[in-house]
This record gives C-alpha cells, sequence and structure tokens, in this order.
C-alpha cells in the first residue's frame, strides 16, 4: 500500500513538473525599433533646427545683454550658411531715438562687415525686421562662413540697462 501511494504521488508530481514546464512563464516585452518614424506631436519644436535631407534650416535666439552697446551676438551654423532673416523684438525698447548697425564678425563683440543699418524712434519699434533680398538695387543676400558671428549694435544716448528683448537670426545651409 506504501508503495502504490508513493507510486501515486510520484506521478502527481512528475504531472505538475510537466504541466509548469509546457505552461507559458508570463508575457515577456521585446522593445525592438525597426524604422525610426517621426512627427510633430505639438505647435512647439524642442530644436531650433529642421534638416530636410541635407537641406538646413537654423534659427538661433539671443536674450539681448545689457550694459553694452553690442546688446546681440549670434554666432553662425558650423556650415557655409546664408543670413535669411534678423529680428530684434524689444520688450522693452530704447527710451531716446538709437542707430543700430547689423554686422557680421568673425569674433563676437566686434564688428567688421555691416550688413544693414539706420534708426529707431524712441519708445517707438518694438520689432526690427531685415530679411535677404536678391533683387533690386539693396540685394543683399549675405553667405556667411562657419562659426562667425552676427552682431547687432546700439549707438546713441542709450541707457542699455533699460533694454529687454530678444534677437533671433535664421539661417540656411547645405550639409
Amino acid at each position: 500500500m506504501n508503495n502504490k501511494k508513493t507510486y501515486v504521488a510520484l506521478v502527481v508530481i512528475l504531472l505538475i513538473a510537466i504541466g509548469a514546464y509546457s505552461f507559458p512563464k508570463g508575457n515577456t516585452v521585446v522593445n525592438q525599433i525597426k524604422e525610426q518614424l517621426g512627427a510633430v506631436v505639438g505647435p512647439e519644436l524642442t530644436n531650433n533646427y529642421w534638416n530636410f535631407a541635407g537641406f538646413k534650416q537654423d534659427m538661433r535666439v539671443e536674450t539681448m545683454k545689457t550694459a553694452t552697446s553690442t546688446v546681440c551676438v549670434i554666432k553662425t551654423p558650423t556650415a557655409t550658411s546664408t543670413l535669411v532673416a534678423f529680428y530684434a523684438n524689444f520688450s522693452k525698447p530704447p527710451t531716446v531715438t538709437t542707430t543700430f548697425v547689423l554686422s557680421t564678425s568673425t569674433t563676437s563683440f566686434s564688428t567688421s562687415s555691416p550688413i544693414f543699418s539706420g534708426s529707431l524712434a524712441a519708445n517707438g519699434t518694438t520689432t526690427l525686421s531685415w530679411f535677404a533680398t536678391t533683387t533690386g538695387t539693396t540685394a543683399q543676400n549675405k553667405t556667411l562662413v562657419p562659426n562667425t558671428f552676427i552682431v547687432f549694435d546700439l549707438a546713441g544716448a542709450v541707457s542699455y540697462s533699460g533694454l529687454q528683448g530678444r534677437c533671433y537670426g535664421e539661417f540656411r545651409s547645405f550639409e
């Protein structure tokens, strides 16, 4: 009788072991990315550029500096590029009539090649824009070597400590 009980117990243990081995152990999650697809999820971009098959459109932003006549310095991309547009957006514009110069330079905080100049009325203009053009008598299509600087200077009896705003440079290049 004891042999029969032992035999039955061994058969039951063997069936439980075979059943446990043959049933799945749970869900195994495998994370594989075979192809990377992208999409813009919302209205904001996390990068400052778009790249379409080597054609790169790059937007650079700098906060205006105070206590200096050079209120913005924007470094150009690492490839030969074209300055497409420049914007100076004042949240607090100059309180006196001011002249400005937009120029290029091989070093920051110095000017060498003026692109555009003019004047800003006191407490007036809050946005200054410059756009590249290839037509007319004022053709200005500014091609820039890599890692140079766009410099925005103000002159006159300006209180630089009161200025607030941002400068934007828009560039296009092929990489």
